[in-house]
C-alpha cells in the first residue's frame, strides 16, 4: 500500500518563531556556552505550553540551570518566570550536567541534573507554573542526593579516551526524569536509579533507601550507564544505555515498584537484556526510549564506531522480546547518506504509530553536523515525510554546524527540535510540519 504524498511533511512552520525557528538567547553579555537538554509540551489547543531546559557554562561562574516556557506560536511566555525562562545555580555544585525536565499533572515544572565531577550527585529543582521554586519540595525548592563516589572502571574499554568529537559528546548527559501517577518522582542517574516523594525526600519505600545501583549480575565490576528510564503501566519501569564491556553493549532492564529487578524481563531471567552492535564496529549504546502503540517500547541508540557511527532502533514488546513487526524483529541501523555519520539523539511516537528521530548528520573530514529528522513505518523510510526520502536536513551557518539535542511532538504532530548549534551561544528551537 503507498502512503499518501503530503509536500509540507518535514518542512519548517512559518508560523512558528522566524520561519519556523525560535533562537534562544538568554547569555546577554555573560557569554558561555549553552546547551539544550530536553523539550517538552503540556496542555492542548491554545493552552498548549513548550517547556525546555538547558544550562550554561561559564569557565569562573560554573554551571546554570536555565528553563524556559514559550507559546504555541514560539514567543516567549512572559507570565513564566522572568520574560519566560527561569535560571539560577544548583545549591553547593559549581559543575553540573542539566539533563532532562518533566511536568507534574498540576502543572509543577521538575528538572533534573548531576554532578559533572568524579562524585555520583544527582540535583532535583521543582517549579511552580509561575517559574517559583516551589519551597514545599525538598530544601527550599531543591533536593540533592549523594550517591558517593563513582568507582572506577574495571575494564579496558571504559579507560580509552572518548574519540568522539566535542559535539556529540556534549550532546546529553546520563539522567531522566519521569513523574509517577501518585506524583512521586523517578530518575535514572549514571548506573542508578532513584525515586523521591512527592515533597522531594528519597522514598524508603524503594530499595529501602530510595535509590538503587543497578549491576549486572553477571558483570558485577563493569561499569553501566544509564541513559533514560520509562514507567509502565504496572509502575514497573525501564531503563536504557550501556555496558561498557569491549565491545559496549546497549543494555534494557527493568525493575519493579518496590526497586528489585524485574526477572521476568527478557530471556536471561535475570531482568537485564544485552544487545550486540555489528561485528565491525566499537558497540552499540541505548540512549532514548520512547512508548509505541500496544505497550511497546522503542528503543533509540547509535553505534560506536567514530567516525563511522550509524543510527539504531529496536522495537520490544511488553516483555522485552524483538517485535517481529518492526524490522523483522532485528536492530535497524540507519545511515543517511554515504560517508556521512548518522547520530541519533532523540525520538517520539506520533498518534499513528510512526517513529520520528532527530539527530545529526555528520561530515566526517570536518567533523560539520546538519540537524536531521526522520521518520519510520515499521522499520521503513516514511515517503510521505521529507520530499519522499523519509527525512529532512537543516543546515545552520555556524562553523561546524548544529545538531538536535532532544525532540518532541505536540498534541497536533507538529515536530519540535531542541538544537544546540556548535561554536554559537545562540541554541534554537525548530518546529516542522508533520
Amino acid at each position: 500500500m503507498s502512503t499518501p504524498k503530503n509536500p509540507t511533511a518535514g518542512t519548517l512552520d512559518p508560523t512558528f518563531g522566524t520561519k519556523g525557528i525560535m533562537t534562544i538567547d538568554y547569555a546577554g553579555d555573560e557569554g558561555g556556552a549553552i546547551y539544550l537538554r530536553s523539550i517538552t509540551t503540556t496542555g492542548s489547543g491554545p493552552d498548549e505550553k513548550i517547556y525546555f531546559c538547558g544550562e550554561r557554562s561559564d569557565f569562573f561562574e560554573g554551571t546554570r540551570y536555565f528553563s524556559g516556557r514559550l507559546n504555541l506560536d514560539g514567543t516567549p511566555d512572559k507570565a513564566f518566570g522572568s520574560d519566560g525562562v527561569v535560571q539560577g545555580f544548583f545549591p553547593d555544585a559549581r559543575h553540573v550536567s542539566v539533563s532532562s525536565l518533566a511536568i507534574q499533572p498540576d502543572g509543577k515544572l521538575v528538572i533534573s541534573a548531576h554532578s559533572a565531577t568524579l562524585d555520583d550527585i544527582a540535583y532535583f529543582a521543582r517549579f511552580d507554573q509561575s517559574g517559583n521554586l516551589d519551597t514545599q519540595f525538598g530544601n527550599n525548592g531543591f533536593t540533592v542526593v549523594k550517591l558517593g563516589q563513582r568507582s572506577s572502571p574495571q575494564n579496558a574499554e571504559a579507560t580509552k579516551p572518548d574519540r568522539r568529537p566535542l559535539a556529540e559528546r556534549n550532546s546529553g548527559s546520563h539522567m531522566s526524569v519521569e513523574i509517577l501517577p501518585d506524583g512521586r518522582i523517578l530518575a535514572s542517574m549514571e548506573g542508578f536509579i532513584v525515586r523521591l516523594t512527592c515533597q522531594g525526600q528519597l522514598d524508603t519505600s524503594f530499595n529501602q533507601t530510595g535509590y538503587v545501583r543497578v549491576v549486572h549480575p553477571q558483570h558485577p565490576k563493569v561499569r553501566l550507564l544509564l541513559q533514560d528510564l520509562l514507567v509502565q503501566d504496572n509502575n514497573h519501569c525501564v531503563a536504557c544505555g550501556s555496558l561498557v564491556t569491549e565491545p559496549v553493549q546497549a543494555l534494557l532492564v527493568r525493575y519493579d515498584s518496590a526497586g528489585k529487578p524485574d526477572q521476568s524481563y527478557g530471556s536471561s531471567g535475570n531482568g537485564f537484556i544485552l544487545i550486540k552492535g555489528p561485528t565491525d564496529s566499537r558497540g552499540l549504546r541505548l540512549e532514548r526510549l520512547a512508548r509505541q502503540p500496544n505497550e511497546r517500547l522503542l528503543g533509540m541508540g547509535n553505534t560506536q564506531e567514530y567516525p563511522n557511527e550509524s543510527g539504531m532502533l529496536t522495537s520490544r514488546e511488553p516483555d522485552g522480546k524483538p517485535s517481529i513487526q518492526f524490522n523483522g524483529g532485528e536492530p535497524l541501523y540507519t545511515t543517511l547518506e554515504a560517508a556521512k555519520r548518522t547520530i541519533w539523539m532523540g525520538t517520539a511516537i506520533q498518534k499513528d504509530g510512526k517513529i520520528v528521530v532527530a539527530g545529526a548528520l555528520g561530515d566526517r573530514p570536518r567533523d560539520f553536523y546538519e540537524l536531521v529528522i526522520a521518520r519510520f513505518i515499521s522499520g521503513k523510510p516514511d515517503s510521505s515525510f521529507g520530499g519522499e526520502q523519509g527525512w529532512i536536513r537543516t543546515s545552520f551557518s555556524a562553523r561546524v554546524g548544529g545538531y538536535a539535542t532532544a525532540m518532541t511532538l505536540q498534541e497536533d504532530g507538529k515536530i519540535l527540535a531542541a538544537a544546540t548549534i556548535i561554536d554559537d551561544d545562540h541554541p534554537q528551537i525548530l518546529r516542522y510540519l508533520p
